[in-house]
Order: C-alpha cells, then sequence, then structure tokens
C-alpha cells in the first residue's frame, strides 16, 4: 500500500494496522501512530513498513510491535528496540 500520510488513532480516536507477512510493506508518507487517540501498530512474520517523519503519542496511547524478521525504517525504532 502506498500513501502521502497516515494516522493512526489520531484525534481521539482508535486504530490498528498490521503488516503481516514476507513481502508485506506498507509505504506511507508521514506516519503517526496513537497521536490524541490510541493506535497500534503491528509488523509481524517479515512484514515492513517504509515511511518519512514519524511521530508517536504518549507510551500509554501506543503500542508497536515488531516481530522477527520484519523491519521498519532506520530514522526511528519502536520503544522496546531502543
Amino acid at each position: 500500500m502506498r500513501q502521502h500520510g497516515s494516522d493512526i488513532g489520531y484525534n481521539s480516536g482508535s486504530g490498528m494496522v498490521t503488516v503481516d507477512g514476507t513481502g508485506s510493506t506498507w509505504n506511507s508518507g508521514a506516519l503517526d501512530v496513537g497521536i490524541s487517540g490510541s493506535g497500534t501498530l503491528s509488523i509481524t512474520n517479515g512484514g515492513k513498513v517504509s515511511n518519512g517523519v514519524s511521530g508517536f503519542g504518549e507510551p500509554h496511547n501506543t503500542t508497536i510491535g515488531i516481530g522477527t524478521g520484519s523491519r521498519v525504517p532506520s530514522p526511528w525504532m519502536a520503544p522496546a528496540q531502543r
């Protein structure tokens, strides 16, 4: 999937996105997760996410899971990977 920008759980909303499996790639411009809302991003089983600028909300509003063999852009890492 290609997009110019994406929000998961923005402005009091909630949302969840899963990118699952080798060959599954989500190309997003800017990616915001849990900004003033509740967001979950799961990247599993070799899935990949490629994006530009990323924003993450309050820790209690944001869940990011990255499975073995999955990839995220080098400019950012989920809190558990820091």
